[in-house]
């Protein structure tokens, strides 16, 4: 029976994605997928193929706004030494791919990223 495997640094984009897909029934499965993300954001680090794991986080963030917001909240989940890691190999394959790191969300570190996500989708104040 032929199975369709992903290639290992799509999987830890989309475990990034499908941990912010999670409501709070599933929080362990949400904390897992993180967990699973960032083993994989750290295995491509230490085989120096961090640019590969970058390449695949620039296709998710050019599919559009909603796959944008959540590789953001997604990203900010990882701890601190992991999203380091995953924003370095973002900026390797931009700077192979000839564009600038900055378009790919990463740059101003988890206080910048936040920002954005705070600015992408302000909490509503109530009318009066």
């Amino acid at each position: 029976m032929p199975v369709l495997v992903p290639a290992p640094e799509r999987y830890g984009v989309h475990k990034l994605i499908i941990a912010t897909k999670r409501n709070v029934f599933f929080a362990d499965k949400s904390k897992k997928d993180i967990n699973q993300a960032g083993a994989l954001i750290q295995a491509f680090n230490a085989v120096k193929r961090s640019s590969d794991l970058g390449f695949a986080w620039m296709e998710g963030w050019e599919r559009g706004a909603r796959w944008r917001r959540r590789l953001r909240v997604g990203a900010l989940r990882l701890s601190d030494d992991t999203f380091d890691t995953l924003t370095k190999g973002v900026a390797e394959a931009a700077k192979l791919d000839g564009k600038p790191a900055e378009e790919y969300g990463l740059t101003g570190g988890k206080e910048g990223l936040l920002a954005r996500v705070s600015i992408a989708n302000p909490t509503a104040s109530p009318t009066p």
